[in-house]
C-alpha cells in the first residue's frame, strides 16, 4: 500500500519565549501526539470539504475524498521530536504528486463515460448492477458498450492500459495556514501545561 505521511516537527524561530519553554520539556511526546491529533483533525476537515464539493459533471457521487482518503487518514506516529499523521491511499498519493496510473489486476483501466457508468463504478460492478443490460467490447474498440432500447448501443467505458494523474493543487490544504494553527496549538499546550511552572522559576 502507497501512502502518503505528512509529519509535523515543531519549530519556534519567531518566538525565542516558547522556544524556551519548549528547551525546558523532559518528555515531549505528549506535546508531539497534541499536534499530531490537531494535523489530522486538520487534514481530514479539509478532506470532507473536498467531497462536499462533488463533481463537475453532476454524475453520482463515488465519494472519493470521504472514503478513499479521510477514512484512511490518521495520526501514524508520535516520537519526541515529531508526528506523524499517514494517508493510506494510493490514489491519494497520486492526487497529490501526479503520475500514470496502470491497472494492478487488470489489462485495462476502465474509465467511466456516463453517468450510469460512474454510478456503477466499474465493470465488474456493472454486471451486478445491470444483470440485464450486459457490457460488451466489439473486436477493435478500446471501450464498453451496452444496448440502448431496442435498436442502438452506447459506450459507458473507454479502456486505457494507463491514464496520466496530474497532480491536483487543491489535494492538501493551505500548509501555511496548517503550519500557523500548529503553532498555536502547540504555544496553548506549553503555556497550560508548563507556562506557570516556568514564570515562577523565573521570577526566584
Amino acid at each position: 500500500m502507497i501512502a502518503l505521511r505528512i509529519t509535523v516537527t515543531p519549530r519556534w524561530d519567531n518566538n525565542p519565549a516558547l522556544a524556551r519553554l519548549a528547551s525546558k520539556l523532559k518528555n515531549r511526546k505528549p506535546l508531539m501526539a497534541r499536534m499530531g491529533g490537531e494535523l489530522n483533525k486538520l487534514l481530514r476537515a479539509h478532506f470532507i470539504r473536498r467531497d462536499k464539493e462533488g463533481n463537475k459533471k453532476g454524475w453520482p457521487r463515488s465519494h472519493f475524498w470521504k472514503k478513499v482518503v479521510h477514512d484512511a487518514t490518521a495520526v501514524a506516529r508520535v516520537t519526541e521530536t515529531t508526528a506523524t499523521v499517514r494517508v493510506a491511499s494510493y490514489e491519494f498519493a497520486h492526487k497529490v504528486k501526479g503520475g500514470n496510473i496502470r491497472p494492478k489486476r487488470k489489462r485495462a483501466l476502465a474509465i467511466p463515460l456516463t453517468a450510469k457508468a460512474a454510478k456503477a463504478g466499474s465493470p465488474r460492478l456493472w454486471k451486478i448492477r445491470f444483470p440485464d443490460n450486459p457490457l460488451f467490447r466489439p473486436k477493435g474498440w478500446d471501450m464498453l458498450f451496452a444496448a440502448k432500447g431496442k435498436k442502438s448501443v452506447i459506450a459507458h467505458y473507454l479502456l486505457r492500459n494507463k491514464v496520466k494523474q496530474f497532480a491536483d493543487p487543491r489535494a492538501m490544504p493551505d500548509m501555511k495556514r496548517v503550519r500557523a494553527r500548529l503553532v498555536e496549538v502547540a504555544s496553548d499546550w506549553l503555556l497550560v501545561h508548563y507556562g506557570r511552572r516556568v514564570k515562577r522559576r523565573v521570577k526566584k
